[in-house]
């Protein structure tokens, strides 16, 4: 079937006045989601925009450009364009919300058939029918009691809880859950396709690039709190077992992606030769770890995994799919040959095996950006989870150091009554299965400060218990270093050593701290279409498409944010 073919049938649907679409490779659904990898957003706009004004369609089509060539023309109806467009916009609406340039076409479009008096379908093509992506705001937050002076968010009402040997598995599970989620929901389509040409990440993939890194600092965090129970091999079973629980707890909840960084975590080497500190941890605790390990074997090419992923979808509940298996597959796919088939008697088909790969594949992504746990986490404690996740400096050289110095060679032990036999290795090439490619961009020192700024608010916040909020004590820092593990020590900090830490001590340290921690403090910025009045932080002017800061929230014209 041709480009040309598929479309032509895909507008047929449209032009019934029931849209009870019959399932298939030709369900408008099935199109969309895969339409981009042949033909971009602004081509296929085009293409449309060429059927409304021709009333026809050929059968061939070209790819990436969208431009119809000469062949087999079959009427097309406006109202059906018209209706195809709208569906577009309602049902993928992310397309429009990243893309201004699609953006501005479609209101041109809309304007034009205003001022030709077709006003019943101008109405269809409001982006007022775009639907709200949760993603887009803040996570939920749980609600602690009456707000804290004139600041917005509401401090926490168990504050011992922010430390990590103080929380449950399943706030931390729920914490972690809501952190990844807003990393993926926030990869656009077209990056996956850019991500399989180029058979890894590059500039043109930063939130991809994103995800990866905060997958990669969560296994190497989860490493870290373990390590730094140095007192005894007691507290670090008993961190252990809390790992473990929670890595649970995120594959009961459908986080899958989260899970295996949180799993390959406790699998790495530096945590796996531990043999004193799992000869205190029970059995059963140790026969869980391995079920979840088995889960992820790459055996028979993520058997279990895939059968667990189809089961979440038939059940209908939330999943957060492993990234790099979604990655694998994808440039599997791509490598398996080109988008047309060789046959020259079939020259310009499509090859609807890969066709339908594709469907199926972006369809589990699509799900997962419509589908939202029914959890609620605390939004300070969430931005200091994940920059302490991707504050993490530990190489895996220096993670093995400080294992050696906590249980040496001569005194470990046999491991192998809780190691999964072909698991763990399979398991430890995810914590590095991507490169450090990805945005180099140098913040501003300007930026920089603001940004340092808001997180030691939110640490301040979140861990002192003095009325004012502008100290620390030694133990209300000790809760901070439990999830900043390898922060400096609280003398380093304390520059006047009166016994507290001040906001200005803490906000000089973190403006000290290495160009890890700076790269993180960086705008983000990703393209946002506002439906009400906004304006530039740089200029002042009105905008109405804009880019945004998924970090600072900072709003700009996409000309002002290189």
């Amino acid at each position: 079937m041709k480009l040309g073919e598929l479309l032509r049938e895909v507008l047929g649907h449209f032009e019934l006045e029931n849209q009870d679409f019959p399932p298939g490779r030709t369900h408008p659904e099935s199109f969309f989601l895969v339409a981009k990898w042949y033909i971009k957003d602004l081509s296929l706009f085009d293409l449309f925009l060429d059927i409304f004004c021709k009333g026809t369609i050929s059968d061939t089509v070209e790819l990436k450009t969208g431009t119809q060539g000469e062949g087999n023309d079959a009427e097309i109806s406006q109202l059906a364009v018209i209706r195809a467009i709208h569906y577009w916009v309602t049902q993928f609406s992310e397309d429009f919300r990243f893309n201004h340039m699609l953006t501005d076409r479609l209101n041109k479009f809309q304007d034009q058939l205003q001022q030709d008096g077709k006003e019943s379908m101008a109405d269809l093509l409001s982006l007022d029918d775009m639907p709200e992506l949760p993603w887009f705001s803040s996570v939920p937050q749980t609600p602690a009691g009456p707000p804290s002076g004139s600041h917005p968010l509401n401090k926490p009402s168990r504050k011992q809880s922010i430390a990590f040997d103080n929380m449950t598995a399943e706030e931390l599970s729920d914490t972690l859950l809501a952190i990844d989620l807003k990393y993926f929901r926030r990869i656009p389509f077209q990056e996956f396709h850019l991500y399989a040409l180029a058979v890894g990440p590059t500039d043109h993939t930063p939130h991809i690039t994103d995800l990866i890194n905060f997958f990669n600092g969560l296994s190497r965090w989860v490493q870290s709190v373990v390590l730094r129970q140095k007192a005894s091999a007691t507290r670090r079973a008993k961190t252990i077992i809390k790992l473990i629980t929670t890595a649970s707890e995120l594959v009961h909840l459908g986080s899958l992606n989260t899970a295996l960084a949180v799993v390959g975590g406790l699998q790495s080497t530096a945590i796996r030769r531990l043999s004193v500190t799992w000869s205190e941890i029970a059995k059963q605790k140790i026969e869980e770890l391995d079920s979840l390990t088995d889960m992820f074997s790459m055996s028979s090419n993520f058997a279990k995994y895939r059968q667990k992923t189809a089961k979440i979808k038939e059940n209908k509940t939330f999943l957060l799919p492993v990234l790099c298996i979604v990655l694998k597959d994808l440039c599997a796919i791509h490598a398996n040959g080109g988008d047309l088939v060789k046959d020259p008697d079939r020259a310009g088909q499509l090859r609807m095996d890969k066709y339908d790969n594709l469907v199926n594949i972006f369809s589990y992504i699509k799900y997962s950006k419509q589908k939202y746990p029914s959890t609620k986490v605390d939004i300070d404690f969430t931005r200091i989870l994940r920059a302490a996740v991707v504050h993490i400096q530990m190489t895996d050289d220096t993670l093995m150091e400080i294992s050696l110095s906590l249980e040496s060679k001569e005194a470990t032990k046999d491991t192998k009554d809780w190691k999964v036999e072909g698991g763990s290795s399979n398991i430890l090439s995810f914590a590095d299965w991507a490169s450090k490619k990805g945005q180099s961009t140098n913040a501003d020192p300007e930026t920089i400060q603001r940004n340092v700024e808001k997180m030691v608010d939110a640490v301040f916040r979140m861990y002192s218990k003095d009325q004012s909020g502008d100290s620390l004590t030694i133990n209300e820092f000790q809760a901070l270093q439990s999830n900043f593990p390898f922060i400096e020590n609280f003398s380093e900090l304390d520059e006047n050593h009166d016994g507290m830490i001040t906001r200005d001590e803490m906000l000089q340290y973190f403006l000290r701290a290495n160009q890890q921690l700076r790269e993180y403090f960086k705008h983000n910025f990703a393209e946002h279409t506002f439906l009400s009045r906004a304006t530039c932080e740089q200029c002042g002017g009105m905008v109405i498409s804009s880019k945004t800061c998924s970090v600072s929230l900072l709003l700009k014209h996409p000309s002002m944010t290189t």
